[in-house]
């Protein structure tokens, strides 16, 4: 194994752990010093530390920025980045920021040039570092969770140009009615906006028999054009959602029950390479069952399509006992192998393959994990020698090339930023109690859609909300987005590609049932 910085070996003293032991007991031989014990390793399994927090300005024009820089420190992979949120009780706006990798402790928001006056609060801060531990810091924490070391806030100012109100369709139309499978739609927008002017829409086309669907989001106010898979299947593609954005934020989102949209649709022809099925595994296989920390393994599958081929394939190895999960997904170049990485700060452990991908250039998958009776896994072995600190070193250590897991991208038919509303969800005006639990499960689906980063969503779920709407797991399989639901006191993990398939008639998913299938 690569050779780590001096500081990180200084650091990792202070925490000298001893090589875990019983269930690894014959995986482990080989790596004991000359007195027989096992030598004490590096490993990272402690979450950052916020010290501090500090605004440059608490008033602020719209159209200015403000920027926030923390102190905290991290034991050995160091900091990865850090994210805030800011609420607006008054009006029930946020701004939800991250750091970059290149400056982790410091992060720079834009105040919209449309903003209205208001005070915006510092309601929850997650603070990550590169191994994928994390902590958490909240304004006002429940139990044992973690209080912000200060309270933040910053106003904005009067603001003559300020926009709340939402974009009005006035029509939306296609191009043609009637396409072959490899042809292109196109969709125009007739809307207005007015006060900051409409930025985009998106759209969703979906096949009512089959569910196969087409999800795009346009880069101009008034159209956009698709392609439809040379492998699409004949059949009639209604659009059942559109979404409306402003460049202030705001947005309209429309049904398929409302008329404005209810006629429009496209047919696709009949197509004689049409592929609705999904690949047909055969074996999946690693080159290696023990490693050191920071090395890889190989990975390879045998699959077959016989419509449009195997276009890649991604899966989950699982530690069962840290619940620390290593992602990884071949390349179109080659979809039948990947090289999983490990981190050089990784603990020892066991890792077993818990989810196995596979798509085809069609755009249809399957979880494949179920039909493998013996799970391929690989032993983690992180053994490096600690040499005791003649003193506390200040600063945090700086891996040169660390590794996270990464989410997969979203599949071939589906686009990022794609809004999914079912209109069943919406509550009766009059129970007020229903309207805030629908406003918050809207704004979490708003962030699913925008999430880039690696790692896990967290959600924090009010207290007195008890079920999640279908649409939002049907957001989290389209998006590919892994998501944590802290939720009365239960930590429901939902990792990216294990969200539950769309079921005919279900509304809801009750917190009791997502514990249970999620083992929370």
């Amino acid at each position: 194994m690569k050779k780590k910085q001096t500081l990180a070996m200084l650091l990792a003293a202070a925490m000298v752990l001893s090589m875990p032991v019983g269930a690894y007991a014959e995986e482990l031989d080989g790596v004991e010093n000359s007195a027989g014990l096992v030598e004490p390793y590096i490993a990272d399994k402690e979450a950052p530390v916020l010290h501090d927090i500090q605004i440059d300005k608490t008033s602020v024009n719209a159209g200015e920025n403000i920027t926030i820089t923390i102190d905290a420190t991290d034991d050995l992979s160091n900091i990865k980045n850090f994210s805030v949120v800011f609420y607006n009780k008054e009006n029930g706006r946020e701004y939800r920021r991250g750091s970059s990798k290149e400056n982790p402790l410091s992060l720079t928001i834009n105040i919209s040039d449309f903003e209205e006056e208001g005070t915006f609060e510092l309601t929850t801060l997650w603070l990550d570092d590169n191994l994928g531990n994390y902590s958490e810091y909240f304004l006002n924490p429940i139990g044992d969770e973690q209080k912000l070391p200060k309270e933040i806030s910053f106003t904005v100012n009067k603001n003559e140009n300020s926009d709340n109100e939402v974009p009005t369709l006035k029509t939306i139309s296609l191009d043609k009615k009637s396409v072959a499978a490899g042809d292109s739609v196109t969709v125009s927008l007739d809307a207005e906006d007015v006060g900051s002017g409409i930025k985009n829409f998106t759209v969703v086309f979906t096949n009512l028999k089959n569910g196969r669907e087409y999800r795009k989001t346009s880069d101009n106010p008034n159209s956009l054009t698709f392609t439809v898979s040379e492998y699409e299947a004949e059949g009639v593609f209604q659009l059942t959602t559109l979404w409306i954005d402003d460049n202030a934020g705001n947005y309209a989102d429309y049904g398929s029950t409302e008329q404005e949209i209810q006629s429009i649709s496209f047919s696709v022809k009949e197509n004689g390479n049409a592929d609705l099925e999904a690949p047909v595994f055969r074996s999946v296989s690693i080159d290696r069952t023990k490693i050191k920390a920071g090395e890889s393994v190989v990975v390879s599958l045998e699959a077959e399509d016989s419509g449009s081929g195997i276009a890649r394939f991604s899966l989950w190895f699982r530690n069962k006992e840290n619940g620390r999960e290593i992602y990884a997904q071949s390349v179109q170049d080659n979809p039948y192998r990947l090289i999983l990485e490990t981190s050089e700060f990784e603990p020892s452990g066991r890792f077993e393959l818990s989810t196995l991908w596979i798509d085809d250039n069609a755009g249809n998958y399957e979880d494949y994990i179920d039909q493998i009776s013996v799970k391929p896994f690989f032993i983690v072995i992180n053994d490096d020698p600690v040499t005791p600190p003649p003193s506390d070193p200040e600063t945090p250590s700086n891996p040169s090339n660390p590794t996270t897991p990464s989410r997969p991208n979203s599949s071939t038919t589906t686009a990022p930023g794609t809004p999914i509303d079912y209109e069943s969800e919406k509550p009766d005006p009059a129970d007020e109690q229903a309207v805030e639990a629908y406003n918050f499960w809207q704004n979490t689906k708003r962030e699913i859609r925008v999430y880039e980063r690696a790692g896990s969503l967290r959600v924090y779920v009010p207290a007195d909300v008890t079920y999640m709407p279908a649409s939002v797991m049907e957001t989290l399989r389209v998006e590919n987005v892994p998501v944590v639901l802290q939720w009365q006191g239960h930590r429901i993990e939902i990792p990216a590609g294990k969200a539950q398939p769309k079921q005919p008639l279900k509304a809801y998913w009750p917190m009791k049932t997502l514990c249970e299938l999620y083992n929370a």
